[in-house]
């Protein structure tokens, strides 16, 4: 339902919201903020997203850069771009609220890692 779309989609959102993806990082991963050197979407489907986010682990130097991929899953099935798109503005929106204090019974989207780049 999205192929035709999702190229696109994944190009704006890299682009305007990589802020945005630097926070989700932050929220729902554990992240350090200042030790994220880049977070992007990768691939979009109707059950979620998957981002690359590339990082200095905690207590490593700046050369020790490592990439984990996450798999953040949406709350509902998305049948539209449509969709799509208010799914991750609703996560992006759920991230920045954590990041601000704001607490909910429900916290967040799952999310899983499912690659790391261990080779050094």
């Amino acid at each position: 339902m999205l192929a035709g779309d999702a190229p696109l989609l994944l190009e704006r959102l890299n682009e305007q919201r990589s802020g945005d993806l630097v926070t989700l990082a932050m929220a729902f991963m554990g992240l350090d903020g200042h030790d994220i050197k880049a977070a992007t979407i990768t691939s979009l489907d109707r059950l979620g997203l998957d981002l690359r986010v590339t990082h200095v682990p905690p207590g490593e130097a700046d050369a020790d850069v490592r990439t984990d991929e996450f798999r953040v899953g949406f709350r509902t099935t998305i049948i539209s771009l449509e969709d799509a798109k208010s799914e991750v503005v609703k996560i992006l929106q759920e991230a920045w609220e954590q990041q601000e204090g704001f607490t909910w019974d429900d916290q967040g989207p799952i999310v899983l890692k499912y690659a790391s780049d261990n080779l050094r």
